[in-house]
């Protein structure tokens, strides 16, 4: 996302001038991130999808190709696995 961001940031723009989003701060788009910051944030994605998805799903094996195993399969209820997504994402809000 580093090298298209002015291209996008553009288009972000002239999608929301004019509109009621324009006024607000949080719907401005800010200088380009740091590299580093979107290299971060991209393992941090990978890899929360990752646990997740391991955590989730029966046929999900996050060890491969090294091994088979499923050593986080259901390591806790899906419904707390939500609530756990819910709450990471509120922090944002």
């Amino acid at each position: 996302m580093w090298f298209p961001y002015p291209l996008f940031s553009r288009c972000w723009m002239w999608f929301i001038e004019g509109s009621e989003w324009a006024a607000m701060r949080m719907f401005s788009t800010p200088v380009r991130p740091a590299f580093s910051a979107i290299v971060v944030g991209i393992s941090l994605g990978t890899l929360s999808n990752l646990v997740f998805d391991g955590i989730m799903h029966s046929d999900m094996h996050p060890l491969w190709p090294f091994s088979t195993a499923k050593p986080i399969h259901q390591l806790f209820s899906i419904e707390a696995l939500h609530v756990v997504c819910l709450a990471s994402g509120a922090g944002y809000a």
